[in-house]
């Protein structure tokens, strides 16, 4: 059973605020359509570039950010299956992540989140922390 403890506790209910907030960054995203995160985080990019991260923007609405809402919920309620839940959303969000901001790097030479790349980013720390310490939670 998940035995609580306060940092880590924190951390999780952190990550599935930052998913909540994926869930209506992405679902505003699909209502207006692709042009307004495009101009965020494909600008320069060519249709075929764009559509790789637009894929990986589905991926976190679908299933990373869905499954990291269950893990903070099944963490706070002690639930068993809730580290995997948290392992498989952070391995498809940590993906996620890679695969946008490589492709940023690479194909346009820059992140593109202009003045709020640095902020954007420092949101992630925790989530990286967290990603750290989950093994050890699951060998518990």
């Amino acid at each position: 059973m998940n035995e609580p403890r306060r940092p880590f506790d924190l951390l999780v209910a952190y990550y599935g605020l930052w998913q909540a907030g994926h869930v209506v960054f992405n679902l505003v995203a699909a209502i207006t359509g692709t042009e307004s995160a495009r101009a965020i985080f494909g600008a320069g990019m060519t249709d075929t570039q764009w559509q790789t991260i637009w894929i990986t923007g589905y991926v976190d609405f679908l299933v990373a950010s869905p499954l990291g809402i269950a893990f903070a919920w099944g963490w706070r309620k002690q639930r068993p299956w809730a580290l995997a839940a948290g392992a498989a959303s952070m391995s498809l969000a940590l993906f996620s992540a890679v695969v946008v901001y490589w492709l940023q790097w690479t194909l346009v030479g820059e992140l593109q989140l202009g003045g709020w790349a640095g902020p954007a980013l420092l949101t992630f720390v925790p989530v990286v922390v967290l990603a750290a310490l989950l093994p050890g939670e699951i060998r518990r």
